[in-house]
C-alpha cells in the first residue's frame, strides 16, 4: 500500500541532498513503509518543532530541509519510531497522557520516556547508516530529550488540558481523532485561542 506523500518526500530529499541521499533512499523508503505510517506531509510549522508524529501520519516542518543531512535523517528516524510506538502501545495509550486525569508529573515522565526511546532509536539508526557508508564518519547525532526538563512536558500537558477544558468546541477532543486533530491544528494553523 502506497503511503500518501512518501514519493514526493523522497524526491524532495533527493533534490535537496543529491549526492548524500543516493545511497540510502531505498533503505529509507523501506524503513518508512515498514512503520505503516499513514501519510507524510511537509509544511511550515507555527509551533517550534521539526516533526510531529500522530497516529495517522507524520508532518515535517519545512525548515528541516535547511539543515544538514544527518540531522534531517535523525528527525525522520525519531518521528518514524513514534509511528512504531503508536502501533506497539496504541493511539489511545499514547494520547492518554495528554487527556486523562492522571497525575501530571507521571504522565510527563511517560512522555519524556517515549521521547528518549525515540531519540535513542534514531541515534542507533544514524550509527547504522554510518556503518553502511550512507553517512560519513562524524555524522553521529544526539537526541535532546534526555536533557529536557520534566516541566517542559508538564507544560505541554497543561496546555492541552487547558485548551480542551476552556473551549466548548473542543469537548470532543477527548478521543483519538480529536486529540490528533488538536495537535495537528497546533502546528499547522495559528494556535487555538
Amino acid at each position: 500500500m502506497a503511503i500518501p506523500g512518501l514519493d514526493s518526500f523522497l524526491k524532495r530529499i533527493e533534490d535537496t541532498w543529491p549526492t548524500q541521499s543516493i545511497k540510502c533512499l531505498d533503505n529509507l523508503r523501506q524503513y518508512i513503509e515498514n512503520s505503516h505510517c499513514g501519510k507524510i506531509e511537509v509544511f511550515k510549522f507555527k509551533h517550534p518543532a521539526y516533526g510531529c508524529a500522530l497516529h495517522d501520519g507524520i508532518s515535517f516542518n519545512e525548515i528541516l530541509f535547511d539543515h544538514k543531512f544527518a540531522f534531517f535523517l535523525f528527525v525522520v528516524f525519531h518521528e518514524i519510531i513514534h509511528q512504531y510506538q503508536f502501533k506497539k502501545y496504541s493511539a489511545e495509550k499514547m494520547y492518554s497522557y495528554y487527556i486523562n486525569d492522571s497525575n501530571i508529573a507521571t504522565a510527563a515522565g511517560e512522555i519524556k520516556r517515549l521521547e528518549i526511546v525515540a531519540d535513542r532509536g534514531a541515534e542507533k539508526k544514524i550509527n547504522d547508516y554510518i556503518r553502511r557508508g550512507y553517512l560519513p564518519n562524524g555524522s553521529q547525532q544526539q537526541g535532546p530529550h534526555k536533557y529536557a526538563s520534566i516541566k517542559q512536558f508538564e507544560g505541554l500537558i497543561h496546555q492541552i488540558k487547558h485548551l480542551i477544558k476552556t473551549k466548548s468546541h473542543l469537548k470532543d477532543y477527548k478521543n483519538v481523532a480529536g486529540i490528533s486533530e488538536l495537535f495537528y491544528d497546533m502546528i499547522r494553523a495559528n494556535p487555538i485561542e
